[in-house]
């Protein structure tokens, strides 16, 4: 009966996932679950498919019946415009099938097998560091406490890192803990004070295992997503690619990738000061290089937290841009001609596609591509 229950649940959180009502914290434990057992197989009952072939067939025959695809391709100005949407609502992260619980003739399916040239999306991954140097792996942990560190529990529930603990005793000093995330990786926690982050791949975030009576301030590398808990008498402070921002309680992004060309501060909700100076409005974007600060009054907000919500989200974009996302999301390298297709991209696609399928929407613009075993060769 338990087993019974588990693939209950989680097809429950996949039908919530297929139709979009699925919530941050249904996500990571419908990730973790799949996190947890990477190399389990998944039963399939021979009544869907007599052999692997047919298998392969009849996923494919479910992917694009129920695969919407509306792309457009128009010369603007200069520009080449890709408008893709892709709507794919194929149950099954990373692909699986719910069984019922008496099925007796079966064959077995591995999931998260690295498809032969081509990838498979980022998963719920990361690499926690403690104070003393202690590293334990975010993707094979049993639920429930994992550690403390002073009088701090560190505890995963349902997919999503919390730390309990209280303000540390006046003259204690502060411990550290690190969660870094790798490309083709992405993770998400709640800090001391209830703040929830959600890593980016390729991203690291450094923060008390809690906090002083002071202030709140974490350091952060590639991108995180901040909703920050309100503490009137306490500022969040965020360092990232030398700016530092200053908050009360708001919901604001940080792109600070070093193979970008500035720092990022997008501001959803609340109000947030950057090097104590610039003061941004919700809507508005800040690009910091070095001591210059641009304000964009009118930024595109959906961009800026698409990868949160599972896209990837191009305004305009030039190739290598798209490129260093996928980069970073599919844990691949990319290989450019000596001379680079200046095509520009503009739309939307899911993050929960293989490389393979994004990279066909994207030749739409002329531009070719192919996967040479963990690369991306781009053709001119």
């Amino acid at each position: 009966m338990e087993h019974s229950n588990t693939y209950q649940r989680y097809y429950e959180l996949a039908e919530k996932w297929q139709n979009g009502t699925i919530t941050a914290e249904e996500m990571a434990e419908l990730e973790h679950w799949f996190a947890q057992h990477p190399d389990n197989p998944v039963e399939i009952p021979s009544s869907f498919a007599a052999d692997e072939k047919q298998h392969a067939q009849r996923m494919l025959a479910a992917i694009r019946a129920r695969t919407t695809r509306q792309t457009k391709v128009r010369v603007m100005n200069g520009w080449t415009r890709v408008a893709a949407v892709i709507a794919v609502v194929l149950i099954g992260v990373w692909g699986w099938y719910l069984l019922t619980e008496n099925t007796s003739d079966t064959q077995v399916a591995q999931v998260r097998q690295q498809p032969l040239n081509d990838a498979l999306p980022a998963q719920f991954r990361a690499k926690l560091t403690l104070a003393d140097g202690r590293e334990i792996i975010l993707d094979s942990v049993a639920f429930g406490e994992l550690a403390k560190q002073g009088d701090t529990r560190i505890i995963n529930q349902e997919g999503r890192l919390h730390y309990d603990g209280q303000f540390p005793d006046g003259g204690t000093e502060l411990m550290y803990n690190t969660i870094t995330t790798a490309r083709g990786e992405t993770y998400a926690l709640t800090l001391s004070d209830g703040s929830r982050i959600w890593l980016n791949a390729s991203s690291s975030i450094r923060f008390p295992v809690a906090f002083g009576a002071d202030q709140r301030k974490v350091e952060i590398t590639g991108e995180g997503y901040f909703e920050v808990a309100t503490d009137v008498s306490r500022k969040f402070i965020v360092a990232a690619g030398g700016t530092e921002t200053e908050v009360l309680g708001t919901h604001f992004n940080i792109n600070s990738y070093e193979d970008e060309a500035d720092v990022k501060v997008s501001l959803l909700e609340g109000k947030v000061k950057i090097n104590r100076s610039a003061v941004l409005l919700p809507g508005q974007q800040a690009r910091i290089v070095g001591e210059n600060i641009e304000v964009v009054r009118q930024a595109n907000m959906e961009q800026a937290v698409a990868w949160k919500n599972g896209l990837f989200n191009f305004d305009r974009s030039d190739l290598k841009t798209v490129m260093r996302q996928l980069s970073r999301w599919y844990d691949l390298d990319v290989e450019y001609p000596a001379r680079l297709p200046q095509e520009h991209f503009s739309g939307n696609m899911s993050r929960g596609m293989n490389a393979s399928n994004v990279l066909q929407v994207l030749e739409y613009s002329g531009v070719k591509f192919h996967i040479e075993g963990r690369k991306i060769v781009v053709h001119p």
